[in-house]
C-alpha cells in the first residue's frame, strides 16, 4: 500500500472509533497524504481546501470546515481523483461524527465506499465498513452494525490484517453488549484481547480491556471494572493515545462516582477533561464537563456546578447539539429556581 493509501486507511479507522477522533491527530495525517498527492494545480487547490477545512476544525468552526471540505469534494469529483474524493468524504463524515450527527456521517461514509473501491485497496474498504457499522451501532441499529462488522472481518481475515481483526472483534462485542448479549460480547472481547496480546498490539489490548470493564460496570461490579479501566488507561497513556486515554479516565470517574468516592471521581474527570481539550474532542469535553457538574452538585459546590454546565452548554451550542445544550440550560434553570435537578446516568 502506498503512503497516501496507508494514510487514508488510518483516517477511516479514526472515523470508525467509538469516541470522536482527534482533530489534532487527523490534521497531521491528512497533511502528509495531501503532500503526497498534490501534483497538479487542480490537486493543489483541493489540497488547500482540505487544509483550510482542517484549520476550521481546530477552531471548532463546523460550518466553515464543512464548506471547505464540500468544495474539495466537488473539485475532486470533477477531476476524477478518487483518492482526494475519498479524503474529502471521510473529512466530512469525521466532522459529523464529532458533532454527533450519525445520519450525515453514515451518508458520507457510505458514499466514500465508491472511490475507495475504485482505489482497489481492500483493507481501506474494510476500515470503511467498520466505520459504517459503528454509525449504525450509535443509532442503535445493532443488526445492521453486526452485518457491516462481519463484512469487514471477512475481508480482514482474508487479507491477513490481524490488527484490523482485533479492532473489529472489539466492535462486534460492543454491538452484542448493546443487544444485552453480555456473555457473547465477553467472548468476542476475549478473542480480541488474546489476539492483540499475541501480536503485541497495545491499542487493541487496551480497547478490549476497557470494553470488558464496561460490562462489569454495567453488572454493578464497579471495583472489578475499575481494574480493567485503570490498566486500559495506562496502556493508552504509554502509546500516547490521548483521546482513548481520556475515555478510559472518564470511565474511571463514572466508576468512582457510582462508589460515592467524589474526590476520586473528580480527579479522573479532571484528567480526562485536560486530554479532551488537548485533542480538540469537543463532544468529549462537553460530556466530561457535565459529569464533573454532577460531582459538584453532590458535594454542594453550587458555583462550580453551574459553571461546568454553562461551559458544557456553550460547547454543545457551538457544535450544533442543541438538545444537549437545552438540557444543560434546563438543569441550571431548575437549580436556580430551587427545583430538584434531574440526575441522569453519567455519559
Amino acid at each position: 500500500m502506498n503512503t497516501a493509501r496507508r494514510i487514508l486507511s488510518s483516517l477511516i479507522l479514526l472515523a470508525a472509533l467509538w469516541t470522536a477522533s482527534s482533530p489534532a491527530q487527523t490534521v497531521s495525517l491528512r497533511n502528509d497524504a495531501v503532500k503526497d498527492a498534490a501534483v497538479t494545480a487542480n490537486e493543489q487547490k483541493i489540497s488547500d481546501l482540505l487544509n483550510y477545512g482542517l484549520g476550521a476544525v481546530k477552531q471548532k468552526d463546523v460550518r466553515r470546515a464543512l464548506s471547505y471540505f464540500e468544495q474539495a469534494l466537488i473539485l475532486s469529483r470533477k477531476s476524477g481523483n478518487a483518492m482526494f474524493e475519498a479524503h474529502a468524504l471521510v473529512s466530512i463524515s469525521s466532522v459529523y461524527i464529532n458533532i454527533g450527527d450519525r445520519k450525515q456521517a453514515l451518508k458520507y461514509l457510505q458514499q466514500s465506499l465508491v472511490p475507495i473501491r475504485a482505489i482497489g485497496e481492500r483493507l481501506v474498504e474494510a476500515s470503511t465498513l467498520t466505520g459504517i457499522g459503528t454509525q449504525y451501532r450509535g443509532m442503535n441499529e445493532q443488526a445492521k452494525a453486526l452485518d457491516f462488522y462481519r463484512q469487514a472481518l471477512a475481508i480482514q481475515h482474508q487479507m491477513g490484517d490481524t490488527e484490523g481483526e482485533t479492532f473489529t472483534l472489539n466492535h462486534i462485542g460492543l454491538s452484542l453488549n448493546e443487544m444485552g448479549e453480555r456473555e457473547q460480547a465477553l467472548v468476542y472481547y476475549g478473542q480480541a484481547l488474546a489476539l492483540a496480546r499475541k501480536l503485541n498490539q497495545p491499542y487493541s489490548v487496551a480497547s478490549a480491556l476497557h470494553n470488558i470493564g464496561a460490562i462489569y460496570d454495567d453488572l454493578g461490579e464497579h471495583r472489578r471494572a475499575a481494574d480493567y479501566f485503570q490498566e486500559a488507561a495506562q496502556i493508552f497513556h504509554s502509546i500516547h493515545n490521548a483521546s482513548s486515554e481520556a475515555t478510559a479516565l472518564n470511565s474511571l470517574g463514572v466508576v468512582y462516582y457510582s462508589l460515592s468516592d467524589n474526590s476520586e471521581a473528580l480527579k479522573f474527570y479532571q484528567q480526562a477533561l485536560r486530554l479532551h481539550r488537548t485533542v480538540l474532542d469537543w463532544r468529549g469535553e462537553a460530556m466530561t464537563l457535565t459529569n464533573i457538574s454532577y460531582v459538584y452538585y453532590r458535594i454542594g459546590d453550587n458555583q462550580h456546578y453551574v459553571q461546568m454546565l454553562r461551559e458544557a452548554a456553550a460547547i454543545y451550542d457551538r457544535i450544533g447539539d442543541h438538545d444537549k445544550a437545552r438540557q444543560a440550560h434546563a438543569d441550571i434553570e431548575q437549580f436556580s429556581s430551587k427545583s430538584p435537578v434531574s440526575k441522569k446516568k453519567h455519559e
